[in-house]
């Protein structure tokens, strides 16, 4: 047996603490498991810092009775079903007021030089339901490109990376409360932290409106196309109405929220 194969199934075997501590059913890992400085630790324990295993009030409970396989039903839906869903995710109401990250996060110049940030509404639309947040605390340093907030939900965590590089000043408390607010509002109500930049220069890696919305626009068509294929290959009965139509209220009631989460995290990366 390789040493290779040896550290793949090493790796297989563990599991986040916050997994065994019942606050998340699941979490991808890219530190091979290595807690000591992981930041989605550090912001978990700054949230409970009295917990014996960092559980916090804040996110939701992920173990209480949550089916976590992935049993979302896998229905044969016509293509416009799917489209329809995904015009919520419409590049062309993204506000001209601010820049973007291709991980969907957002950053806007405040007074004083402080740099706003948050969720662009094409990543609120495709999470829909967002039950829980960690953002990052007052104080705490954070780098471009890397993640500085996760999204919460039954089936597992999705990473949000940071717009700019610098110290956190202010963070949005009410999300801890509202966490919906990142779906509902995501430029006003639902802002995530304010960060003092390292450079008052543009950071390059940050675009206009206009730039990114043709990156969306293919991410979203890229999508389509894979929730069609994975419809047509899986044909399967789910829960219909009177008339033999099938109830859908959001993208992840075609294939289980835990796949679609699966499907969605290459889109929130840099």
């Amino acid at each position: 047996m390789s040493r290779q194969y040896d550290q793949e199934a090493r790796t297989r075997e563990l599991r986040c603490i916050w997994m065994d501590a019942g606050v998340i059913s699941y979490k991808l890992c890219d530190r091979n498991f290595e807690c000591e400085g992981c930041p989605f630790d550090v912001a978990l324990r700054k949230m409970r810092p009295d917990s014996e295993h960092g559980r916090t009030a804040r996110t939701t409970d992920a173990g209480d009775g949550v089916n976590n396989t992935d049993e979302g039903p896998r229905r044969n839906l016509p293509t416009y079903v799917i489209t329809s869903c995904l015009e919520q995710a419409d590049v062309r109401s993204l506000p001209h007021d601010r820049a973007y990250h291709s991980g969907h996060t957002w950053a806007q110049e405040r007074q004083g030089g402080a740099v706003r940030t948050g969720l662009d509404h094409i990543g609120a639309a495709l999470l829909g339901t967002i039950p829980g947040v960690v953002l990052p605390s007052a104080g705490s340093r954070v780098s471009a490109h890397a993640p500085f907030a996760w999204i919460v939900q039954h089936e597992g965590t999705l990473a949000l990376h940071a717009p700019v590089s610098g110290r956190v000043s202010l963070a949005n408390a009410a999300l801890l409360e509202r966490p919906q607010h990142l779906a509902d509002d995501p430029y006003d109500l639902g802002w995530i932290a304010e960060i003092i930049p390292d450079s008052s220069q543009h950071p390059p890696c940050l675009k206009s409106a206009e730039e990114i919305a043709q990156r969306y626009e293919h991410e979203i068509e890229a999508l389509r196309l894979d929730l069609v294929k994975i419809i047509e290959e899986t044909p399967r009965v789910g829960a219909t109405m009177f008339d033999g139509g099938t109830h859908v209220e959001h993208l992840t009631d075609l294939i289980g929220r835990k796949a679609f989460l699966h499907m969605l995290a290459p889109l929130f990366r840099p």
